[in-house]
């Protein structure tokens, strides 16, 4: 039973698959509380198996990246577990998983570039900040796009924590936040 629609990976591994790996093959480790691996752990300890998947992609024959649900890896290793219940996916599957399981709002948006962006494109590009970030709720989008193409006319940033020297509510702390929707190249 495929809980995605099958595609083909390789000549004997389809992505979607619900696949019975060991444990070994598998990268990854979560950052989830001892106490809850500890907890999951007993559980799987109980019932020998995961009923939850850990979501893997391939990385090469026999080796595999934990994506998601790695307390579960974490657990079943705890728990001296030797196979895990896991579904292979690409990178479009996982923002899937991702985006079913509440993690994003929408796919990733493509990286605005701030150095030719348009006025438009750099406050949309905020605003996207603003709805998935809310330590940026006290930033004025369109003030703050103003702003940056102002300081382009006469500077060129070589990075982006140009961005604090604007006054527009951008600090130090917000800057790796910024990079992952603007870029300067």
């Amino acid at each position: 039973m495929a809980l995605f629609q099958e595609e083909e990976f390789s000549n004997d591994i389809t992505l979607g698959q619900v696949l019975r790996l060991p444990c070994q093959f598998i990268q990854g480790k979560s950052n989830v509380a001892t106490k809850q691996i500890e907890a999951i752990a007993q559980q799987l300890s109980k019932t020998e198996k995961n009923i939850l998947p850990v979501v893997v992609k391939l990385l090469e024959q026999d080796n595999y990246q934990s994506v998601f649900n790695t307390q579960i890896l974490d657990a079943a290793r705890l728990a001296k577990k030797d196979f895990i219940w896991c579904i292979l996916v690409d990178e479009s599957m996982l923002v899937q998983v991702q985006i079913e399981a509440g993690l994003v709002i929408a796919p990733p948006i493509e990286v605005t570039k701030i150095l030719v962006a348009s006025e438009q494109e750099i406050k949309e590009a905020l605003e996207r900040i603003k709805a998935q970030q809310p330590s940026f709720d006290k930033v004025n989008s369109l003030k703050t796009a103003k702003a940056i193409v102002e300081y382009r006319k006469t500077n060129k940033p070589k990075n982006l924590t140009f961005l604090t020297t604007l006054r527009c509510g951008i600090g130090r702390a917000k800057i790796p936040v910024i990079s992952d929707f603007f870029t300067i190249n």
